[in-house]
């Protein structure tokens, strides 16, 4: 568990701009349309999060971040620093991931991406 216990809470349009989340344990967080531009998401757990048409764009760090299970479906992810984080069985059907940086094992088990979404060209 992180320093900070959000698991189960409902954020519902919330603006977290530039929050720092380092290792705080938001599973289960409804995070619907809320505003997380700039955060600091390392170490967090966000598993099961329901962060659909979440703007989480230039996120300035996810190290180690645990999206498993998370709903990102239509989330603004663009420039978003997301290195090691896990989406595991992750939902990201129609998200913006334009300039997102991913390195780590966790993507290949994402659900619902395309090649578009994807591609670095």
């Amino acid at each position: 568990m992180g320093w900070l216990d959000f698991s189960g809470c409902n954020f519902e349009g919330a603006d977290l701009s530039g929050t720092a989340l380092t290792k705080s344990n938001l599973s289960g967080a409804f995070l619907y349309k809320a505003t997380l531009c700039g955060a600091t998401l390392a170490g967090a757990d966000l598993a099961r999060a329901n962060m659909t048409e979440a703007d989480l764009s230039a996120i300035e760090s996810a190290v180690s971040a645990n999206f498993t299970e998370a709903s990102l479906i239509s989330a603004n992810m663009s420039y978003a620093k997301m290195q090691g984080a896990n989406f595991r069985d992750a939902k990201m059907e129609g998200a913006n991931l334009t300039g997102t940086t991913f390195i780590g094992e966790g993507m290949p088990d994402a659900e619902g991406l395309t090649q578009k979404q994807i591609s670095r060209e």
